[in-house]
């Protein structure tokens, strides 16, 4: 799902019906398969408004214009429904179990290649670092913020910014004192060209958790953490769950919390 529509679904979950984002969002929302063919003059039609309305409203999205914004909608990150990603070797319509099967594949392959050292280490980094900061992207971005409600209840507060923008100049803000966690299954999202401009301007520690051994975001990050499988992008998140759940397991067994 693309960093924008997990926006928009932030706007409709969390605005009042009656405002003018919720509005827009929503019509976005209902007519997500036909925007990418439409035009600015179109949807400002559609949602009825004007065109700037709809500019101003894209920049909210952390879109540079509505062409970006159109191009951001259709980044897929998991790939989840594409019929043409060949490494989803399965027919779920014929044998559901094969979800089953190459979800624990995965998982499995998380646990022999994840080292409890690697896990330590950065468990360490988060209680000790005064300032914590989280970054999801894509589908990476509810486990995030599960992962942020989970370390509070264990004591430890961390920032995490949803809207893009924010998020980004956050990034920018953090200094040595602060470590940056990214959890992403693909290594990185649409808007990549912003967020390793972010990153390079940031002097905290960053760690990137990834299956993407060949992330785009690999020179721009202190460490990567790996795991699973990358050309098992379809059931990334069942391991991401893992390793999230590795984290937390890890931190309550070393600050016995």
């Amino acid at each position: 799902m693309s960093d924008v529509v997990h926006k928009l679904l932030l706007i409709i979950n969390t605005s009042n019906e009656k405002d003018i984002d919720y509005n827009i969002s929503w019509i976005m929302l209902q007519n997500i398969n036909k925007i990418s063919s439409m035009s600015i003059n179109q949807l400002a039609d559609l949602c009825y408004v004007s065109i700037s309305t709809i500019s101003r409203f894209c920049r909210k999205l952390g879109c540079n214009s509505f062409y970006e914004f159109k191009n951001m909608l259709v980044y897929d990150d998991n790939e989840y429904f594409d019929p043409r990603n060949k490494s989803i070797n399965m027919n779920i319509n014929e044998d559901a179990s094969d979800l089953f099967f190459m979800a624990k594949k995965n998982i499995d392959l998380a646990t022999e290649t994840l080292k409890t050292e690697e896990i330590d280490q950065l468990v360490q980094y988060i209680h000790d670092y005064p300032s914590v900061s989280l970054v999801g992207l894509n589908t990476g971005q509810s486990i995030t913020l599960d992962f942020q409600s989970e370390l509070m209840v264990l004591g430890k507060f961390a920032t995490v910014f949803v809207d893009i923008d924010k998020q980004l100049d956050n990034i920018k803000s953090l200094d040595e004192n602060s470590l940056l966690v990214i959890f992403s299954i693909s290594g990185g999202c649409s808007y990549n060209s912003r967020l390793s401009e972010a990153l390079k301007q940031s002097k905290a520690k960053k760690v990137l958790i990834t299956q993407n051994p060949a992330t785009p975001l690999l020179e721009y990050v202190t460490k990567v953490i790996l795991y699973g499988n990358e050309y098992f992008p379809f059931v990334g998140r069942y391991a991401f769950l893992y390793v999230k759940d590795l984290i937390l397991m890890r931190y309550r067994f070393l600050y016995e919390v």
